[in-house]
């Protein structure tokens, strides 16, 4: 089987290009034609995809789901070739919503005897997604994180583009059409295709990756305490006991604002409002463990 391994240097305080010799070692002793490519630098990872060839049977992604999400958007056409993930990042929420691997030996184990499952992908102003996509207050955090994707951050990192995104922040109304339904209002807006929200919290137990759907929650109003509020029902699993938090499904969404607003896609800045978002259901082939 021929093999590339795309790696991030610097995701997961450098242990992603540990990970990524040994896993290598292994597939080569197990008779596999394997290369490996670590990035050091944004869009690496994306121009290494754009040039894959066509006898590669898997890629393996070593990093976070950022750098997933810089891979899917390389891909001349991501519906080739199966995806492999070895999450070393942060959040991880690919990785926990299709409960997969974290250890060296068990991902060779799925390059080798995982099965592939399609999931959907979104894609908002050409822009390639798997998980989510929001906009309102978490987003103005990832604007402020851009700059610092120079290292790793984890979850205490985030602490600093929090405080900076909370002195920014200006209150704005979103006005959010979900397929042919009526618009409805909100100052943020999640476009979910996993349960797991930056790895901890779940916001709608029904989304998932291959539902077809776009699982969407409209938050009306962002205050510090709103934020804590629905950041602990989030934890606990206890959204459903707000009413106010609207939820729809749908395969396109557009989202407006005035001013515009940030957008983010799978933990990285993308764009600004006005946005449109469409689903391409059960594209991209993802390997999960054969018992999942």
């Amino acid at each position: 089987m021929n093999v590339l391994i795309i790696g991030n240097s610097i995701s997961g305080r450098g242990k992603a290009p540990q990970k990524v010799y040994k896993l290598a070692g292994m597939l080569k002793y197990n008779g596999h034609n394997v290369e490996v490519f670590l990035s050091s630098k944004p869009r690496d990872a994306l121009i290494r995809a754009a040039s894959i060839g066509a006898d590669l049977q898997r890629i393996v992604i070593a990093g976070g789901d950022g750098t997933v999400n810089e891979v899917l958007n390389g891909l001349l056409d991501p519906s080739i070739v199966p995806i492999v993930h070895l999450a070393t990042g942060t959040a991880n929420m690919l990785a926990r919503e299709l409960g997969l691997p974290t250890s060296v030996s068990e991902t060779a184990g799925l390059v080798e005897t995982g099965r592939i499952l399609p999931v959907d992908m979104g894609v908002v102003s050409g822009r390639r997604f798997l998980l989510v996509a929001s906009v309102g207050f978490d987003s103005f955090v990832t604007l402020q994180m851009t700059e610092m994707r120079k290292q790793t951050l984890g979850y205490r990192g985030y602490l600093r583009p929090i405080v900076k995104a909370g002195l920014r922040y200006r209150h704005t109304s979103l006005k959010v059409w979900v397929d042919n339904q009526e618009p409805v209002t909100g100052e943020m807006v999640m476009v979910l295709k996993t349960r797991y929200y930056g790895g901890l919290f779940i916001f709608d137990e029904e989304a998932r990756p291959n539902t077809g759907f776009f699982h969407v929650i409209v938050f009306p109003r962002v205050t510090l305490p709103s934020v804590l509020k629905y950041g602990v029902a989030g934890l606990t699993r206890q959204i459903c006991r707000f009413h106010e938090v609207i939820r729809l499904k749908g395969t396109s969404v557009r989202i407006e604002s005035e001013p515009a607003m940030p957008l983010q896609v799978d933990g990285d800045h993308c764009c600004w409002t006005p946005a449109e978002m469409k689903i391409h259901p059960y594209l991209v082939p993802i390997v999960v463990p054969s018992m999942a």
